[in-house]
């Protein structure tokens, strides 16, 4: 490749654009990678967040409820 310039011009043309689709071949299949791990660490977060959702939410909710109620109680009376 470095010895380009003894080919003809056609050919030099052609080894270029297979040169250049080949390094945008590389660098699209590394940015993809990079997109896959953010996918997977995004989905385990989402787990995680529905989990502690499911098991806390009852509690959560229940105090939030019973704060409400309070406060509209003393509002009324």
């Amino acid at each position: 490749m470095r010895e380009l310039s003894s080919l003809p011009t056609v050919l030099q043309g052609r080894l270029r654009t297979i040169q250049r689709w080949a390094t945008s071949a590389v660098v699209a299949r590394l940015s993809g990678q990079g997109l896959v791990e953010y996918a997977l660490l995004l989905g385990l977060i989402a787990i995680v967040v529905i989990g502690s959702m499911t098991l806390m939410g009852g509690t959560i909710s229940e105090l939030w409820y019973g704060r409400a109620v309070n406060a509209i109680d003393d509002i009324l009376n």
